[in-house]
């Protein structure tokens, strides 16, 4: 399954890096050095691979960010620092889909990539499914919407 990956993060070389495996994948892949770049992808996107320690905003900043706006894309969160449970469990109530730490395992981190896609478009599919029924007033509101 290919899709686009955004990466979101401040090492150049872990973007070339991660560029480099997902296109050997069959990913399109746009990078993102900071904040405005990466909301600038995020609609041409369909999982974000996002760093913590992005610097200013950070990536929970980021995170907080988007579930603000309602963009409803995948994140995967990276990180080389050790975040306690208590912190992963919080990014995961602000919706992150996965975390891991840095250095990555690149397969373990395809595998997320895979399942966060797909999920997407299964709940896009669902929701535009659901829009349609109502634009024939079958329904009053679509269950699969926000």
């Amino acid at each position: 399954m290919n899709g686009t990956v955004l990466i979101v993060d401040d090492e150049k070389d872990f973007l070339s890096l991660c560029k480099r495996v997902f296109e050997k994948k069959g990913y399109s892949v746009i990078l993102a050095e900071n904040f405005n770049q990466a909301m600038k992808a995020i609609r041409f996107s369909d999982v974000m691979i996002l760093d913590y320690d992005i610097g200013i905003p950070n990536g929970e900043q980021v995170l907080k960010n988007i579930s603000e706006k309602n963009d409803l894309i995948p994140v995967i969160m990276v990180s080389g620092m050790f975040p306690n449970e208590i912190t992963i469990q919080k990014w995961k109530d602000m919706g992150i889909f996965s975390y891991m730490k840095k250095p990555v395992d690149f397969n373990s981190l395809i595998k997320d990539i895979n399942e966060s896609i797909y999920l997407k478009r299964v709940t896009d599919l669902a929701e535009n499914a659901c829009l349609a029924i109502e634009k024939m007033s079958l329904l009053d509101t679509c269950p699969v919407s926000n």
